[in-house]
C-alpha cells in the first residue's frame, strides 16, 4: 500500500500543472471578458446599454440586506418620484409617490426645443436632483407644448461612496 501511494505521489509530482492552469485561466478570462463586454455594450432594446439604474429611472437606493428591505427612489415616466420597496429577491412589496420633479428637483437652465417638420413636439428640460450631499442625478424631463410630461430620462449620476441596487425584474417600468 505504501509503495502504491509512493508511485501515485511520484506521478503527481512529475506532472507540471502550470501550463494547464495558465491555459485554463486564459480561457476563463476570455469567456468572462467576452460575456461582460456583451452585457455592458450590447444592443439594449434599440439603444446602447448604459447603466441599469439610469435605464430604470433609479435616482438612488437604500439597502438593508439584514432586514430584507430595500428602497429605490425612482423617477417615473410621468415626472413623479416614487419610493419602491423591495425584498432581497427584488420582488416589489409597495410603491409610494413621494414627490414630483418640478417640486423636488432644480431646473438647470437647459431647455431644448424638439421639432418635427417645423412643428414643436416637445421640450427637453434638464433638472438636477440632489436629495442630500453625495448624491446627484441629472435628468431630462420631456414636456409637450402644453406642459404635460411625455417622458423622463436619468442621464447622469454621481454618488459619494459605494452603491448597490436591487431590481424587480418582473414588474413593468413606471
Amino acid at each position: 500500500m505504501i509503495l502504491m501511494a509512493s508511485r501515485v505521489g511520484d506521478v503527481l509530482d512529475s506532472i507540471d500543472l502550470n501550463p494547464i492552469i495558465a491555459t485554463l485561466g486564459d480561457d476563463i478570462g476570455k469567456i468572462v471578458n467576452g460575456t461582460v463586454g456583451d452585457l455592458t455594450s450590447g444592443d439594449y432594446g434599440g439603444k446602447e446599454k448604459r447603466n441599469f439604474a439610469m435605464d430604470e429611472g433609479i435616482l438612488y437606493s437604500i439597502n438593508d440586506f439584514t432586514g430584507n428591505t430595500h428602497t429605490n427612489r425612482v423617477l417615473a415616466q410621468n415626472g413623479d418620484l416614487y419610493d419602491v420597496k423591495l425584498d432581497n429577491d427584488g420582488d416589489e412589496s409597495s410603491r409610494t409617490v413621494v414627490g414630483k420633479y418640478d417640486q423636488d428637483m432644480t431646473f438647470t437652465g437647459h431647455n431644448k426645443t424638439i421639432s418635427i417638420d417645423g412643428e414643436v413636439k416637445e421640450f427637453e428640460l434638464q433638472y438636477m436632483y440632489t436629495p442630500f450631499p453625495g448624491i446627484e442625478s441629472v435628468c431630462w424631463i420631456y414636456v409637450s407644448p402644453t406642459g404635460k410630461v411625455t417622458r423622463t430620462q436619468v442621464i447622469a449620476e454621481t454618488f459619494g461612496g459605494g452603491g448597490s441596487t436591487i431590481s424587480d425584474d418582473g414588474v413593468d417600468d413606471l
